[in-house]
């Protein structure tokens, strides 16, 4: 319909023409931007919400992700995709009851991903949270916290190497 159109109007798609204009409105950045991972184990306790401490900058575009409190802060206004994937296990096989990750902007939860193990406990489960979050450029921030819940205590549990954490902004 639109060629049809636009040849009623005597434009012939076979010419050639050569632009000398200005693009105006198109493109963009999508930074800020980061990656970080956990290079190495971080250690949790069982049924108690921890922030992840992704402790390996894989890239920062702006130093907006500090990998001592774990939050990113982009200073910029605008929608950001975010997304984390962290690998939780429990140091026995058998007793990992349940688990899950939950992306927070600022002190609430965006989205979570939760593993219920109760009629078949294991040892590890793998969590992966997506999500589109409008930040405001100046005070908001998103963490990710994890939770595991075993059926014994005396072992140790963890967020495991490699699980990683990032977020870019989207252009609008």
């Amino acid at each position: 319909m639109a060629i049809t159109k636009i040849q009623s109007e005597s434009l012939n798609l076979s010419d050639n023409y050569d632009f000398t204009g200005t693009v105006t409105g198109a493109g963009g950045v999508m930074t800020p931007a980061f990656c970080a991972e956990r290079n190495g184990d971080q250690g949790i306790s069982y049924s108690v919400r921890t922030t992840v401490k992704f402790n390996n900058e894989i890239f920062d575009s702006s130093n907006a992700y500090s990998t001592t409190s774990g939050t990113f802060t982009p200073q910029v206004a605008g929608k950001y995709y975010i997304s984390a994937n962290c690998q939780l296990t429990s140091s026995q096989n058998d007793i990992l009851n349940y688990s899950f990750i939950e992306l927070y902007k600022n002190s609430s939860v965006v989205t979570e991903s939760v593993h219920n193990n109760l009629n078949n406990p294991g040892k590890i489960d793998n969590h992966t949270v997506i999500a589109i979050v409008d930040m405001n450029g100046s005070t908001d921030n998103v963490s990710i916290q994890a939770f595991i819940n075993v059926a014994a205590g005396g072992y140790t549990a963890a967020i495991r190497d490699m699980s990683t954490f990032q977020a870019y902004k989207i252009i609008e």
